[in-house]
């Protein structure tokens, strides 16, 4: 057979160009087809199928021409890049960006060149090299670039097998470990050789097809443990869709900025520092998570702030003049809200224009919003509080007057005046803070009176009204200012005025201020009935709510003593009066202390002359026999048995605790875990730092029937803390529940396979194991190793420290 070229004869058709009853035609810069391949060809590179008369069944036509056979069929034929010609492989280098790849790395993705010698193979792969190992890896798709004909004007043409709509895996997976901590995602080809070749990273190529990702792709990035994103930054908003799509928490994006608008391949092309360029843009790679979600990690410095920030619990300053609500509101915190509230005629506003000259005394600037009280005589309120003098009087003259105007007048106060009661918004207000923060910064903001709003005369429930308070609280955070206002409780509550105290505790509960204010003060009344006939009011503070502050005052109060001539207010913390029946309470404190001093008198027993630290001493035997000796002899009289198991409790508690003492004052520089040794529990004790192949087993005491490993738990520390050594303490059977020789079979048992499975177990030299037991533990040290010896196992315990006492 031959194959005529446009009526010119060519050459016979080559025996191995027939497989499996097929016949491929192999022509030069075209494609290996066959006859139903679902390959991109060009109109060039279209090749004749001269087959006239194959006869077949459909089924193994569609088998023969499937994707995978086809993927298979070019991969077979596929040529090492080391074959092709010269100048194919340096152009093909400069077109694709790869002339500063190496070979070795062409090798390792097992990058190869076509049949014919014009194009490169990039192949995809599904599976991991350790899952199935190199003789069963196959690819699942390859990735074609071949050479245009046109040599004035060389190109590449781009070809895929199969479709770009169907799932063919990754360039570069089958390099993937588990063990692999972090792996680069690329778009590209040749960006993934150069990362890979730059930094040692396992890189991979994902073919970038519109709409969504599949979910095959997806699948395999979450069995990543981290996952680092480089897109082109042509391509980053469909990096930025990957990365969302994925659902691992590790993952991180490489932003244009970070690699300064250049992919992988041309950061590896500039000469000198593409190594430590690529290098660095990997460190400089973000976490991609979602904005509403946040870690530890970003929020210490907020929770810091919270904690440490300028003004944030103990606030900018604090009161001068009611020195009593430091212990209670903690300071003057900028961001909050304030709601001084109380009835009719309690001297809230009165109040109020002190509550905001102290502050403003402090060179906070303050600004004053006066929607109902008129500023001529709010600023004569002022004027005596701040001089504590009545001018009002006739022995007063007009230069005292103008002193003390003249030195209130070089506070930080402002004052902002609205004609119209009730039709005044919060939009002026805003309007009048933004006009003074021009040229002042306005930190205070006094409210006459809250309810003289206009949003407030509109409102018609609960709801519109916890609006306005949120909006007062929106506008301190957002200005950074705190603000203060008044308010009468009983029109907020919509109800008949009533001023007794526990009214006003349960209506407070139910206010809607309640949710939005950060403080609120409530300026009370009391009766305090002297007798039947005598009643004598008093106003008192209690403050219901404060978000950062500290206690209520709620079972005590702060007496209000207002001085009439001078219009100020001095706050002292008082307590209520006890209930009737609150004096039987107080006696039970002292009936307890007697009889404690009773019992301590009938315990005491003095210690023996020149006995040292007798004071120590006095105690630890009082307790000794309060705690061991007395319930001892009160359970012996019942069973021997049940003063076993008490005198075993009370020395197992007292060696707990004096290891957890110690554990949680030193720094603990061992590791602990327990094992079976031949059926036989034992617990180990590894040190950080451990510098010798040699190790000791040790046996504790407690004559056969008291204590535990646990209870020697503070001594095997030390003992390998000191030693650098590994420590292994065996848990015996302890008598009588076991009988002899229970405990020394147990210590044989555990010994001998120790000796034996050091090596493996913790890589130790049988030949460095010492032997340590104490008491009745130097006893069983002892007994097992002249066992040992008389049976003449191996390897041989060489050392063995006794003390028995």
């Amino acid at each position: 057979l031959t194959k005529v070229d446009g009526g010119n004869l060519v050459q016979p058709l080559d025996h191995g160009n027939v497989q499996n009853g097929r016949l491929f035609f192999l022509q030069q810069q075209t494609h290996l087809i066959t006859m139903k391949a679902s390959v991109k060809r060009s109109t060039k590179n279209k090749v004749d199928t001269m087959m006239n008369g194959y006869s077949g069944s459909s089924d193994e036509e569609a088998a023969s021409d499937s994707p995978k056979t086809v993927v298979h069929t070019v991969w077979n034929q596929s040529i090492p890049i080391n074959q092709m010609s010269l100048p194919k492989l340096t152009r093909l280098r400069q077109l694709l960006s790869l002339r500063h790849i190496q070979d070795s790395t062409f090798a390792k993705y097992n990058v190869r060149a076509t049949a014919n010698g014009d194009g490169l193979i990039f192949p995809r792969y599904t599976d991991r090299v350790e899952r199935v190992g190199v003789r069963q890896l196959k690819p699942s798709g390859l990735k074609i670039f071949r050479l245009t004909e046109n040599r004035n004007q060389p190109g590449i043409i781009e070809e895929t097998i199969p479709d770009s709509s169907t799932y063919v895996g990754f360039f570069g997976y089958h390099l993937v470990k588990s063990v692999d901590v972090e792996t680069v995602l690329l778009f590209n080809e040749a960006d993934a050789l150069s990362v890979h070749q730059a930094a040692g990273k396992v890189a991979l190529a994902v073919h970038d097809q519109y709409g969504p990702f599949q979910n095959q792709l997806l699948s395999l990035l979450t069995e990543l443990i981290h996952v680092i994103i480089w897109p082109p930054p042509e391509k980053y908003n469909r990096g930025k869709l990957l990365a969302k799509s994925l659902t691992s928490t590790n993952c991180h994006l490489i932003s244009p900025a970070s690699c300064k608008n250049m992919r992988a391949a041309d950061a590896l092309a500039l000469p000198g520092k593409g190594r430590q360029l690529i290098t660095g843009v990997i460190k400089a790679c973000e976490r991609v998570e979602e904005k509403s979600l946040s870690t530890f990690d970003k929020l210490k410095e907020l929770t810091k702030e919270y904690y440490y920030g300028y003004g944030s619990v103990s606030g900018i300053c604090k009161w001068s003049r009611f020195s009593a609500l430091n212990n209670y509101l903690k300071g003057f915190r900028l961001g909050e809200l304030t709601l001084i509230g109380g009835g009719s005629a309690c001297g809230k506003k009165t109040f109020l224009a002190e509550y905001a000259l102290d502050i403003c005394c402090q060179n906070v600037p303050t600004l004053w919003c006066c929607l109902e009280l008129p500023v001529g005589r709010l600023t004569a309120t002022l004027v005596e509080q701040f001089s504590k003098d009545a001018f009002f009087e006739e022995n007063t003259n007009q230069r005292s007057f103008d002193y003390w105007y003249e030195e209130i007048s070089r506070l930080p106060m402002y004052f902002a005046k609205f004609d119209k009661v009730g039709f005044t918004k919060l939009k002026d207000i805003v309007e009048v803070i933004d006009r003074l923060a021009a040229s002042k910064e306005v930190q205070h903001i006094v409210i006459d009176d809250v309810t003289a709003l206009q949003e407030w005369t509109l409102a018609k429930n609960g709801y519109d009204l916890n609006l306005i308070f949120s909006d007062l609280r929106r506008l301190a955070q957002n200005r950074n200012c705190h603000i203060t206002g008044s308010m009468l409780l009983s029109k907020f509550q919509n109800s008949k005025e009533n001023n007794n105290a526990d009214t006003l505790q349960q209506n407070a509960v139910n206010m809607q201020a309640m949710k939005e204010a950060d403080n609120v003060l409530v300026i009370c009344t009391k009766k305090l009935a002297q007798d039947i006939t005598d009643v004598e009011h008093e106003n008192f503070l209690q403050i219901w709510k404060t978000r950062r502050g500290g206690d209520l005052v709620l079972s005590n109060y702060i007496e209000m003593n207002f001085n009439r001539m001078t219009k100020c207010y001095t706050l002292t913390v008082g307590d209520r009066a006890l209930p009737e029946g609150t004096w039987r309470l107080c006696i039970l404190p002292l009936v307890l202390v007697a009889m404690i001093s009773i019992v301590v008198n009938q315990l005491y027993v003095p210690l023996p002359d020149r006995f040292a630290e007798r004071e120590k001493m006095q105690v630890i035997e009082t307790v000794a026999r309060v705690l061991y000796m007395y319930p001892g002899k009160w359970l012996e009289l019942f069973s021997t048995k049940w003063q076993l198991c008490w005198t075993r409790l009370v020395l197992n508690s007292l060696a707990w605790l004096c290891s957890y003492a110690y554990r949680s004052t030193e720094p603990q520089n061992v590791h602990i875990h327990t094992i079976m040794l031949d059926d036989v529990a034992a617990r180990v004790y590894i040190p950080d730092k451990v510098d010798t192949d040699a190790a000791i087993v040790y046996i504790h005491g407690g004559g056969f029937v008291l204590l535990n490993v646990d209870s020697y738990d503070l001594i095997t520390r030390h003992l390998a803390k000191l030693t650098n050594m590994i420590t292994v303490s065996i848990e015996y059977r302890l008598a009588p529940e076991h009988k002899f020789p229970a405990a020394i079979d147990d210590c044989e048992r555990a010994i001998v396979y120790f000796l034996r499975h050091a090596h493996k177990l913790y890589s130790i030299n049988s030949d460095k194991v010492v032997l340590v037991g104490d008491s009745a533990g130097g006893n069983l040290a002892a007994v097992v190793t002249q066992r040992l010896r008389n049976k003449r196992i191996r390897p041989v315990l060489k050392v063995s420290c006794l003390s028995i006492y």
